[in-house]
């Protein structure tokens, strides 16, 4: 069971991350994908439907530290100008 942060970002993180996924692997050099719609089936059709959220879990992680230095910064930056 996730935290309720990660709650409140997992549900858009599954419905974008095939995308992203497509998005990177087109990138690639040596792939042969047409479109968007032949890379999905593609990778569904020859690596399977788990294939298109592979590294999910990484990538969903790494936000947690992210945030936490962005506001680490944003209040420090706020003290320093004196903007509180």
């Amino acid at each position: 069971m996730c935290y309720p942060p990660c709650q409140m970002c997992y549900p858009p993180c599954q419905m974008c991350y095939p995308l992203d996924t497509v998005r990177r692997r087109m990138q690639l050099k040596g792939t042969v994908y047409t479109s968007t719609s032949n890379a999905l089936q593609t990778i569904v059709r020859e690596e399977g439907f788990r294939a298109l959220y592979l590294g999910m879990a990484p990538n969903a992680l790494k936000i947690v530290p992210n945030n936490a230095i962005r506001f680490g910064v944003y209040s420090k930056l706020k003290d320093w100008l004196g903007l509180n």
